[in-house]
């Protein structure tokens, strides 16, 4: 994790627009019809893997705290099961998008 990047005022600045877009909300949770805060901008694919996307709008997902501990392993660092199948879906929908190439 690029510590460095997430004091910027850059990402501040994008985190703040990308809680505006999703209405303050966690987007997993609504998923189940659950209202809950989010606080957190999550990177669906991993700024390790592709820094080029860390301030990408589809890339990043507003999420409450608990969302987040989910998608982590905090031992090694990688994305869980869970992350897996978020990233799968961002990816899944930036295709039909068009924002990326199939």
């Amino acid at each position: 994790m690029d510590k460095h990047f997430y004091g910027q005022s850059k990402w501040e600045s994008k985190r703040k627009a990308i809680l505006r877009r999703d209405n303050y909300q966690c987007r997993l949770c609504r998923r189940y019809g659950k209202r809950t805060p989010a606080k957190i901008v999550h990177h669906a694919i991993p700024t390790e893997e592709h820094p080029e996307l860390r301030l990408t709008d589809w890339n990043l997902v507003s999420l409450c705290y608990s969302c987040h501990e989910k998608m982590h392993d905090r031992d090694t660092g990688l994305l869980t099961e869970e992350g897996e199948n978020l990233k799968r879906r961002i990816l899944r929908d930036a295709r039909v998008q068009g924002w990326i190439p199939n």
